[in-house]
């Protein structure tokens, strides 16, 4: 059973998905040794202190996703969210003519 995992039955109808799933990704805190969250005031090694961050990233990924304000947005269309990101990257660039050309990957300039 490797790599499967048991999902509730209103799964796919909570996430939209169908399926033919590619990925699924579960993030989890990391725990010491007494069955705790590791934080920074328990983190004891350097190994600690990197899973005292991924675990702070965790956490702001929870209040992002659990918060009310953010559920609609969440669940909005993609196409939506696309042309948002547009109208805000136009108001970044503004009325500008400079468009830098695309960062090569071989030639290491601009």
């Amino acid at each position: 059973m490797g790599d499967t995992i048991m999902l509730p039955e209103g799964f796919t109808k909570l996430t939209g998905s169908d399926f033919d799933i590619d990925k699924l990704y579960v993030a989890r805190y990391s725990f010491n040794k007494k069955g705790g969250i590791i934080t920074h005031g328990s983190a004891l090694t350097r190994e600690d202190v990197k899973s005292a961050y991924k675990n702070d990233i965790i956490r702001m990924y929870q209040k992002i996703l659990l918060t009310k304000e953010n559920s609609a947005m969440l669940k909005g269309s993609i196409d939506d969210a696309t042309e948002r990101v547009k109208d805000i990257l136009a108001d970044i660039e503004g009325k500008s003519t400079f468009h830098p050309a695309p960062f090569e990957v071989y030639t290491p300039r601009y």
